[in-house]
């Protein structure tokens, strides 16, 4: 049912508009269910509705930002709960090789002063 929203939603969202009331409150119910591929299908349809039709889900609108925080911060693969400061580690040990970008300039170095090409988006 919730893939049948989503892609109704997409293709004519004007049907779908006036039982919105009945509807979203079954798709986010299917978001907390312990079900990968119904909580992905909810999140997909309350995209769909959020954009094609904003003005009639805005009353609905902190139920969904709720309902996608507490997924972005679950990790399915992990069983870990989602922590910003994961983010900040890694890119604290993340390193550039300046060498291999210098390497990279260097082989397109061919001499040929016709070919700009390539020059100008540098």
């Amino acid at each position: 049912m919730v893939q049948l929203v989503a892609a109704i939603t997409r293709q004519s969202s004007h049907h779908i508009s006036p039982v919105l009331g009945e509807i979203i409150p079954g798709i986010l119910e299917g978001v907390q269910r312990d079900d990968e591929e119904l909580r992905e299908g909810a999140l997909q349809a309350l995209e769909a509705l959020a954009l094609r039709l904003p003005a009639e889900i805005t009353s609905y609108l902190t139920e969904i930002v709720q309902a996608g925080l507490q997924l972005m911060k679950f990790d399915p693969v992990s069983q870990v709960p989602f922590h910003p400061e994961h983010l900040l580690n890694y890119a604290e040990n993340y390193t550039v090789d300046d060498d291999e970008d210098e390497g990279m300039a260097d082989a397109d170095d061919d001499g040929d002063e016709g070919d700009d090409l390539d020059d100008e988006c540098v």
